[in-house]
């Protein structure tokens, strides 16, 4: 079983905008990025909607800085999710969270998958030939690239559960993979590099 972890924790911080019917922000003048509307959902709904059609996928969502906004949504959805209460210490104390939670509720499981809300061209169908590379390369990282560096989506097996465990800044996952790049299988996934991370970038995908 592989668990795909929707890391959606942070502050949107430098999403500098107002949007109608958007809730406020924790930070001053920011809006949750995860619930701008995009293709009639929200970015968080077409993640989620991305992560459901993985077939042997069960999704868990990290939470953090908007977890009263989120946590009746995934609810109503009776999607898993776990709050990162140090979430303002950046994406690798995200990851710690989720791992440490996957080792005690899904004991069976032989690997994460990492995902993000703010990279909307992720695709269910490069979820799935990720993991079909995985399988066939026997490699237990897989990550992708581009731009000239890896990042999310990435996958790791059960085998590096007691590295990712060590993070807990703003150092993602990056320096695992670059540590056993032997051990990585790598996917070009050039749309990877749009990102929604300030207002201009949205306005930006949505035209």
């Amino acid at each position: 079983m592989i668990v795909c972890v929707l890391l959606a924790a942070g502050s949107s911080s430098r999403m500098k905008m107002q949007y109608e019917g958007m809730p406020v922000g924790a930070v001053p003048g920011t809006v949750p990025k995860m619930l701008l509307p995009y293709q009639n959902t929200t970015l968080l709904q077409h993640q989620l909607s991305t992560l459901q059609a993985v077939p042997g996928c069960s999704i868990l969502v990290v939470t953090g800085c908007y977890h009263s906004i989120l946590q009746p949504i995934l609810a109503a959805q009776q999607i898993a999710y776990v709050f990162n209460s140090n979430w303002q210490a950046g994406m690798g104390s995200s990851i710690h969270t989720a791992v440490q939670h996957i080792n005690e509720y899904y004991p069976a499981s032989t690997g994460v998958l990492l995902t993000v809300c703010d990279q909307p061209f992720i695709s269910s169908a490069l979820l799935i030939n990720m993991l079909a590379l995985q399988q066939s390369q026997g490699k237990n990282i897989v990550a992708c690239t581009y731009r000239g560096t890896t990042g999310t989506p990435v996958f790791f097996s059960k085998k590096y559960f007691s590295q990712l465990l060590q993070l807990n800044g703003t150092q993602g996952a990056k320096q695992v993979v670059q540590q056993h790049i032997a051990d990585t299988v790598l996917v070009n996934f050039e749309a990877g590099a749009t990102d929604i991370d300030t207002a201009a970038d949205y306005q930006q995908l949505t035209g």
